[in-house]
């Protein structure tokens, strides 16, 4: 849940908060994941628009997880969509400009050990090739010089954009590429991180 929060959630998503079986409101997720140690408590933040604060009851029980990714069940999706006024996300921008800085290969350079003409040949490598294996003991700076790499190629240090997962022996083509989800009547088709990326 708390990987989830940080790097699933996107910005634009729409979500449902709750209060045990009580809906409390409905807003628009318009910043990044972000923690913030000076808070009491609730370090772990992500900005939100609330469009709807009150207090509605839940259609049949609420799910028992504190997050929830409810995309695929499309008709409590609608159950939910239809509880609050239907035309109020029309007046809320739902594209928020972020300010994101630049980033350039001198940038990416002074960030990384890595010569100049080691990062060119990297680059060229990654948009002939597609893909690349970084090789090296846990804790060198192979994620960190990866997603630099991908920010220098970007032009800006934008983390909306790059993506990062973790493969394990149980992650399965559906968790990938896609797969069927249940719903209240039946499966769905549902396309994540991969097809999602591509788009």
């Amino acid at each position: 849940m708390a990987w989830n929060f940080a790097n699933t959630v996107s910005i634009n998503d729409i979500i449902f908060a709750k209060r045990s079986n009580t809906l409390v409101g409905k807003g628009i997720v318009t910043g990044s994941y972000i923690f913030d140690a000076l808070r009491q408590e609730y370090k772990n933040i992500r900005t939100v628009k609330w469009i709807q604060v009150g207090e509605w009851e839940h259609p049949g029980n609420a799910v028992a997880k504190r997050l929830t990714d409810i995309t695929p069940y499309t008709d409590y999706v609608e159950k939910l969509t239809s509880i609050f006024a239907p035309d109020e996300l029309d007046n809320v921008d739902t594209q928020p400009e972020v300010d994101y800085p630049t980033y350039s290969s001198t940038d990416f350079l002074s960030d990384v050990y890595m010569s100049e003409q080691n990062y060119k040949t990297l680059v060229n490598v990654l948009k002939m090739k597609k893909n690349i294996i970084l090789q090296g003991a846990p804790g060198v700076g192979k994620t960190f010089a990866a997603k630099r790499l991908a920010y220098s190629i970007i032009g800006t240090r934008n983390p909306d954009r790059v993506q990062m997962i973790q493969f394990h022996q149980s992650y399965s083509y559906e968790d990938f590429i896609e797969g069927y989800r249940p719903t209240e009547n039946g499966f769905t088709i549902k396309k994540v991180l991969f097809i999602n990326s591509v788009k």
